[in-house]
């Protein structure tokens, strides 16, 4: 079982290592040498037990459950499968194809295209919508007008006027 490397463990690790009670394996002198701030790293049970064993013979006497507060089980992280180029590439394709694409779009209001030239403009096509608008008004009017005046020529005659 692997547990997570402390402070705690590291200097215990290193005072037994300095007394010559413990083996200097490659994992211990590993332990002793490793940065805690960069990333986790494990170390045996066995190693620990083997601390507490050689510490237990100096002064500076130390209790495995000690030195194995504030440490956890240490689980190997997952390594990263590899990329597979072919889809970095299509990535990279897409990714410069949305740049692309964006920067068209901004500077489309700016410069006029080929497509542009019969295209019609944002003002002109306001203006058609309100001529046509001003049209349909009239015409609504008109018809309103005509059901109005029918309507009421038939109210106070009562002859339609189809003789």
């Amino acid at each position: 079982m692997q547990l997570l490397l402390t402070k705690k463990i590291q200097i215990a690790i290193n005072n037994a290592l300095k007394y010559r009670g413990l083996e200097p394996s490659d994992e211990a002198k590993a332990a002793v040498q490793a940065s805690l701030e960069d990333e986790p790293l494990g170390v045996s049970l066995t190693l620990v037990q083997q601390t507490v064993e050689t510490l237990a013979k100096t002064p500076d006497k130390v209790w495995l459950h000690d030195l194995m507060h504030g440490s956890g089980v240490y689980v190997e992280p997952k390594p990263k499968p590899p990329r597979n180029p072919a889809l970095d590439e299509y990535l990279e394709k897409l990714r410069a194809d949305k740049m692309e694409m964006e920067y068209n779009r901004m500077i489309s209001s700016v410069l006029p295209g080929q497509n542009d030239m019969f295209r019609i403009r944002p003002d002109d096509l306001k203006e058609i919508k309100s001529h046509v608008v001003t049209i349909f008004n009239i015409i609504f009017s008109m018809v309103a007008v005509f059901v109005a005046v029918y309507t009421a020529s038939k109210t106070m005659t009562h002859d339609v006027g189809l003789h």
